[in-house]
């Protein structure tokens, strides 16, 4: 597994340099799970442990289906263009984000209609919005997009279960990192 990663890491090193030198939001997002993922690929394989081994088997195969999400939106949305990617990653990494979250919730036996309702809505918006980005029928100022997120994040809060807080890989991923003490 280290070594399929290893090969990863590898392919997608351009990737992620244009990501990081952005200090995106993207970036933002799986800088603990890379961390931790690096650190557990550099060890000898005598110390590694199994709840590293599961640590390590869980983030990449986030990581990998992260990234294959992500370069689709790349590709699809953005014609393989960086900047446009940065410039437009909040409405990305929402789509995303809700993608995860409606996971756990049907995980957990309580995605019912009326938040069906909510994602579905959210998830066609952006989704015609990057359309009419990739198209330029449409830009948006750091304002406009702001607005959109607060407007999406009033949905999903109208909707979420209060009784639970759900947590994406990357959240569990920052508080995995505090506990390993890595550095």
């Amino acid at each position: 597994m280290i070594n399929d990663f290893l090969s990863w890491r590898k392919q997608n090193d351009d990737f992620i340099n244009h990501i990081k030198c952005e200090d995106s939001l993207i970036y933002n997002r799986i800088f603990d799970v890379l961390r931790i993922l690096d650190y557990i690929a550099s060890l000898d394989e005598s110390n590694i442990d199994d709840d590293m081994s599961i640590i390590f088997e869980t983030g990449y195969a986030y990581l990998f289906n992260f990234f294959a999400e992500l370069k689709e939106y790349f590709k699809e949305y953005f014609n393989s263009n960086y900047h446009k990617l940065l410039y437009y990653e909040e409405l990305v990494n929402f789509d995303m984000y809700i993608s995860e979250i409606k996971n756990y919730l049907i995980d957990d036996g309580v995605f019912n209609e009326l938040i069906e309702e909510q994602f579905n809505y959210i998830s066609n918006d952006i989704d015609k919005k990057l359309t009419q980005i990739k198209l330029g029928d449409l830009s948006l100022d750091e304002e406009s997009k702001e607005e959109i997120i607060k407007e999406y994040n009033e949905r999903l809060l109208s909707v979420m279960p209060m009784d639970k807080n759900y947590k994406c890989v990357d959240e569990i991923f920052v508080e995995v990192y505090e506990a390993m003490k890595i550095d």
